[in-house]
């Protein structure tokens, strides 16, 4: 393996952490965690309606922000 192949593969197992990164990510976690808050607050009839139940929104609560 060459040296710049073994570049290549360490920069994709291991992505730079770049502030832009960071933020991004921060600011994705902020929307599904935004996201989340606001299923919970929906009333069985809206949930009816979009083919929800509660316990669809429980597993989906249960599930941790980061994947």
């Amino acid at each position: 393996m060459s040296a710049t192949s073994a570049q290549r593969t360490a920069r994709t197992a291991w992505p730079r952490l770049t502030v832009r990164g960071f933020l991004d990510r921060l600011v994705e976690l902020d929307a599904r965690s935004r996201n989340r808050m606001d299923l919970r607050a929906l009333d069985d009839r809206i949930l009816r309606d979009i083919g929800l139940t509660r316990a669809d929104v429980a597993a989906e609560l249960r599930r941790p922000l980061l994947r």
